[in-house]
């Protein structure tokens, strides 16, 4: 019972860490790319700055999901949370574009150490009955953190007067750092390393090869049909955090004004995913897997259809509402899609992989931001903004055709 109150007391500081760790990045989300506008940086400039931090933690997150393997997954998880901490609150003493480049890549490395160590530590607790509901936390608390991020990042930029002074910049980046410092804190006092992950820590485990890991990752048939479903999701989110704050500044909104409207976004998918993960652990994950296929042929049959029968929506209060429902519902079913998926690859995953398997997730995530601003924006050179809805409309074609032939090949199994 002592052994169970402790496992849970260090989930429930994983998950809180988490929040901490994804709010400290949203904020610095939104207020890094206004302040690189205020200093005089030019588009390209900021590109690179910007796709630095998710390129980082692309590379390095496999090596780090092997480092958490090798050392064990609370060292690999406090001094990256660490490191995060501080470069953050270093960003401004240098308005260089090599020093931010710079600066920010470290972000990134602190960021995947965090990602993979984390969950291949929640790997570790879940037992398979659990593992989509713990999954399902932990992606709510990753959207959760996201949506405070924004509402305290906008708040701190507008407080700061960070366009007026730049002198203010310091003590924002100081304030938006402090979560961080507060994650490593409790991860330091209160994670504790499950027991089999100790004993696994006297068993010599092979050299560190990230390139040799995620060959062995991808030999996972599972695991390769749902990659592009992961980063479809995770470019449609790296392709709203680099033009959401532009095209609010073009607008003249406030930066408090822009936290709100990305943490509303984020709210209905993110209160869902503990229930479609708990949902994904009862009936099984193929069943809901099959829910989130429904929903995305629901939606993307009906966005375009919707902008043909009426090409004057400017916005969602011109949406009939009986549409706009039907919207959220089909929104609300697309949710399902990543709890499920992560649990059933941590289903096929051998326990001493689980490391290597997270670092892909996480590495995902890096390369989805990064294809996401690029991309993205050779969509909007080439057709203005209307280019973003054309990206994002071919990313949700292709997570649909990749969930689609999980599904099928899922069923196919279970019907031989």
């Amino acid at each position: 019972m002592k052994k169970i109150r402790s496992y849970t007391i260090s989930l429930v500081a994983l998950y809180i860490a988490t929040f901490l760790l994804r709010s400290s990045f949203s904020a610095t989300l939104l207020v890094f790319g206004r302040y690189l506008n205020v200093i005089g940086k030019d588009p390209l400039e900021i590109a690179f700055i910007d796709i630095s931090y998710s390129i980082s933690e692309m590379v390095t997150a496999a090596y780090f999901g092997v480092l958490a393997d090798r050392i064990g997954r609370k060292p690999v998880m406090f001094y990256g949370t660490l490191l995060a901490g501080i470069t953050v609150a270093v960003i401004p003493i240098s308005n260089s574009t090599i020093w931010l480049l710079t600066i920010h890549a470290v972000v990134g490395l602190g960021a995947a150490a965090k990602v993979s160590s984390t969950l291949a530590l929640i790997s570790d607790y879940a037992s398979p009955e659990q593992r989509g509901k713990l999954m399902g936390f932990y992606d709510y608390s990753t959207i959760s953190g996201y949506i405070a991020g924004f509402l305290y990042g906008g708040f701190f930029y507008d407080y700061f007067d960070v366009s007026n002074n730049l002198s203010n910049i310091v003590k924002c980046f100081l304030s938006i750092s402090a979560p961080l410092f507060a994650a490593a804190v409790m991860i330091l006092v209160c994670v504790i390393e499950y027991e089999a992950r100790r004993e696994r820590g006297e068993i010599e485990i092979e050299s560190i090869s990230s390139i040799k890991d995620l060959k062995i990752v991808l030999q996972n048939e599972k695991l390769r049909n749902l990659l592009p479903l992961w980063l479809c999701i995770t470019t449609l989110f790296g392709m709203a955090s680099t033009f959401g704050p532009v095209i609010s500044e073009e607008a003249g909104v406030s930066g408090l004004q822009t936290g709100l409207l990305f943490a509303a976004a984020g709210t209905a998918f993110g209160l869902l995913q503990p229930i479609w993960g708990h949902i994904s652990d009862k009936i099984g994950r193929t069943k809901v897997l099959i829910v989130g296929v429904l929903s995305l042929t629901g939606l993307i049959t009906l966005i375009p259809i919707m902008l043909i029968a009426f090409p004057n929506i400017k916005g969602l209060t011109d949406i009939p509402i009986p549409l706009l429902a039907l919207i959220g519902i089909l929104v609300v079913g697309v949710g399902a899609l990543p709890p499920a998926a992560l649990a059933s690859v941590v289903d096929e995953t051998p326990e001493d992989k689980r490391g290597p398997v997270m670092g892909v997730y996480s590495m995902m995530l890096g390369l989805g931001d990064t294809l996401g601003g690029l991309v993205g924006g050779l969509f909007v050179k080439a057709f203005d903004w209307i280019g973003l809805i054309y990206f994002a409309a071919l990313l949700v074609v292709v997570a649909l055709i990749s969930t689609s032939r999980y599904t099928v090949k899922s069923l196919m199994r279970k019907i031989k």
